[in-house]
């Protein structure tokens, strides 16, 4: 049940990945049935505030558009048809629900029938905790409001109209974002590409959906991405999507921990930590920095705790965990997981399948999606854009 729409085999469009720090923009050719072509992409990173001030972050948020979008014009590239904006958890709130319906005889299942289940559903989502910049009781508007799995009489059908069945069960992804959150990304970015034809979607429907392609012999996983100011978790199991979290610490709030614990900033927090990853750092950098990342581990594993908790009393066993991070944060961040999963393991708590194996961490780099899509030669490599284009073009 597709959001999105297409009239053409081919058309031009800019996509825009929103992050806490940073705003990736690219132009790529969409192609219903084949694959994208990305023709330029670029990404701006800008400081992030100590403390979570919308304010401030979303003028900087602004700002990195219409930077990118500049950018685009500059290289005289072709006027997008359409754009689509994903927007970061800490811009939305999202839930999974699950509708069932359930009839004495069979009823024939059609798109009408699955529309009704639906819309008598209320509109607004029974949000998650989140780390979330959006403001209390303000106005919301809708992202997204999307089917993403279907059962009849339990089991999991890819085309269900015109069959007959007693139970019918829907997984539905809601999202809501603040009502001027879409109104002034919309005005500025629609503005400068003199465009009207603007669809906004989360970053964690697009992770879902661009790994359930590229990895379809994987039934059961977690996905962490902790790119940005939180760290969003993606439960996967039996290829469905089970559950989402946000917890209030990703790779940011790191950068900014050792900034703090240094006496600087969040720059020299960066800086510290890249040569703390570097095959290079000194044995004297690496114990010097020591302490800040053994807190900084304390409150991140204990937020994972909870979350490896629900995984395995409510859903299931993870094969593979997989993590989306930068270059510099992201080595830290695994080793994180994998002493966690170890000392799960050796309390009897872990995740393991039958055979005590336990899962494996594996960290995300451009690889994963190069045979999803064309790249033209001299442009730059972007994950978060990579999967934004292959969920793209997928829903056409």
């Amino acid at each position: 049940m597709s959001f999105f729409s297409s009239q053409k085999k081919r058309e031009y469009a800019a996509i825009f990945d929103i992050e806490s720090g940073s705003v990736g923009g690219s132009m790529v050719a969409l192609e219903h049935g084949g694959k994208p072509e990305i023709l330029f992409s670029s990404r701006n990173v800008f400081p992030v505030p100590a403390k979570l001030a919308y304010e401030r972050y979303f003028s900087l948020l602004i700002s990195s558009l219409e930077k990118i979008i500049a950018d685009m014009q500059r290289k005289a590239l072709k006027r997008p048809k359409h754009i689509y904006i994903s927007l970061p958890s800490v811009l939305h709130l999202s839930a999974l629900r699950v509708l069932r319906k359930k009839e004495d005889t069979p009823i024939l299942v059609t798109k009408k029938s699955l529309a009704g289940m639906v819309g008598e559903a209320p509109k607004t989502p029974e949000a998650t905790g989140s780390d979330s910049y959006l403001p209390p009781e303000t106005p919301t508007s809708t992202i997204e409001r999307q089917v993403i799995g279907i059962k009849l009489n339990g089991y999991d059908v890819a085309n269900p109209y015109e069959k007959r069945a007693t139970e019918v069960e829907l997984t539905l992804y809601e999202s809501i974002t603040e009502e001027l959150i879409m109104k002034k990304i919309a005005t500025s970015v629609g503005g400068l590409f003199h465009s009207e034809h603007i669809t906004f979607f989360t970053s964690m429907l697009a992770v879902y959906s661009a790994l359930r392609e590229v990895l379809p012999e994987m039934d059961n996983y977690l996905v962490l991405d902790v790119t940005g100011e939180v760290t969003d978790v993606i439960v996967v199991a039996r290829k469905g999507l089970a559950s989402t979290f946000s917890i209030p610490f990703g790779a940011h709030a790191l950068v900014r921990s050792i900034g703090v614990a240094r006496g600087t900033n969040s720059d020299e927090g960066l800086l510290t930590l890249k040569l703390y990853t570097n095959a290079y750092s000194t044995d004297e950098h690496r114990e010097s920095l020591a302490p800040a990342l053994v807190e900084a581990e304390k409150k991140w594993g204990d937020y994972i705790s909870r979350v490896l908790e629900f995984v395995r009393a409510e859903c299931c066993a993870a094969h593979r965990v997989f993590i989306i991070a930068d270059s510099a944060s992201g080595p830290v961040f695994s080793t994180w997981m994998e002493r966690l999963l170890l000392a799960r393991k050796g309390r009897g708590t872990d995740l393991s399948l039958p055979g005590e194996f336990s899962p494996t961490v594996t960290r995300l780099d451009e690889s994963l999606m190069k045979s999803s899509m064309r790249e033209v030669g001299a442009v730059e490599s972007d994950l978060r854009l990579m999967i934004a284009a292959s969920f793209v073009n997928n829903s056409l």
